[in-house]
């Protein structure tokens, strides 16, 4: 039997269907405005992201894993990097009156779990997440260098985010990272690196080496090799 529906039951049906798809939509992790900026460190991140920051109509949030912790007062500082020019020093400026976000950061986003698939758990960093795309007035725009290998993840949990990835040539990176590539010796090796480690390159690599053998100190050399095999 075909069922005849009458024009206003029908009508009724549509709207609450359409409504329904509006309010899945709007979601945080449904939303297809949200810009998701990834790349390595000393890559050109940061002058994209304060590009965007210019822009009406953007809320650009500057690396919103970092240690720092933007959303809590006691913790940032207004020291600029070096290799940071024509930026004003309130990285925190987004995050002003996100106090919330505490209940949900941890700092062991920075060094830990760096791989990350997209069936990896932690639902800390997804509300986390979901709270910055929430709460920015006009559109969002999240600057991360700490998940390149997270992104499996991210395009599962937000799969409408536009992702842009940045990549560098890795000796400038390298020599970027270094700030003075003269002050490390070309024959230097990996436990000598610790006082140049300015991407906390040693820590990725004593992460990652559980997915990524090849990355173990003890296989190693010089800790540009260590340094292109991440990149």
């Amino acid at each position: 039997m075909v069922r005849v529906w009458p024009r206003q039951m029908l009508r009724r049906a549509l709207w609450h269907s359409e409504m329904r798809r509006s309010w899945w939509e709007r979601q945080p992790a449904r939303r297809n405005d949200v810009i998701i900026i990834t790349a390595r460190f000393q890559t050109g991140s940061t002058l994209l992201w304060n590009l965007f920051r210019h822009l009406d109509g953007i809320t650009a949030y500057y690396e919103p894993f970092d240690e720092r912790r933007w959303f809590d007062p006691p913790s940032r500082h207004s020291r600029t990097p070096a290799t940071h020019t024509n930026i004003r020093d309130d990285y925190w400026r987004e995050y002003d009156g996100l106090a919330i976000l505490q209940q949900h950061y941890r700092e062991e986003w920075t060094n830990k779990n760096l791989y990350m698939d997209a069936n990896f758990c932690d639902p800390d960093m997804k509300r986390y997440v979901e709270i910055l795309i929430d709460k920015a007035p006009g559109r969002p725009v999240l600057q991360f260098n700490r998940i390149d290998f997270r992104l499996p993840w991210f395009r599962h949990h937000f799969p409408a985010a536009t992702i842009l990835h940045l990549a560098r040539h890795p000796r400038d990176q390298w020599c970027s990272c270094l700030l003075d590539p003269a002050r490390f010796p070309p024959n230097g090796r990996i436990d000598q690196f610790s006082p140049h480690d300015q991407c906390h390159l040693r820590l990725w690599a004593q992460d990652l080496k559980y997915h990524f053998p090849f990355l173990d100190e003890k296989r190693l050399g010089h800790p540009y090799q260590m340094f292109y095999y991440i990149q």
